[in-house]
């Protein structure tokens, strides 16, 4: 953990970290909370941006409202999980390889669209040579 040797207002920066921590965090929680509607999801993204704010505390304590700035931060923390999220789909328990992959077991009852594999087919070039099927060795 860094510590700092610089002293802010007579403090040092762990001891007015430590303050503001103690201070503000209850109510940054709150106001995520509200804003995401998850008390487990709130109380990690207020974690992320008190981590954030300690490891940038020099820039954060000169902010005009550090707990803003904490607040800020795990809100825009939040908007990058979901875009990273969003677009994800969620596995099928009953098959572990992955959505739309074929295993003995699930063989016979998934199918590309055929309609699909005939436009891919015709693709040209090296677009549609992952849509033919693979040739058995020797």
């Amino acid at each position: 953990m860094r510590t700092w040797g610089v002293e802010h207002n007579g403090k040092s920066g762990r001891h007015e970290f430590t303050e503001f921590y103690t201070s503000a965090a209850d109510d940054c929680l709150r106001i995520v909370l509200v804003t995401v509607g998850d008390r487990q999801l709130a109380e990690d993204l207020v974690a992320e941006a008190f981590t954030r704010a300690w490891m940038s505390w020099r820039t954060v304590r000169e902010h005009p409202v550090p707990r803003a700035w904490v607040v800020r931060t795990a809100l825009n923390t939040h908007v990058s999980w979901w875009r990273r999220r969003r677009r994800e789909v969620p596995l099928d328990p009953g098959n572990p390889a992955g959505p739309g992959t074929r295993t003995l077991e699930n063989a016979q009852s998934t199918t590309i669209d055929d309609d699909l594999a005939t436009a891919i087919r015709a693709l040209p070039g090296p677009c549609s040579a992952w849509s033919r099927p693979a040739r058995a060795p020797g």
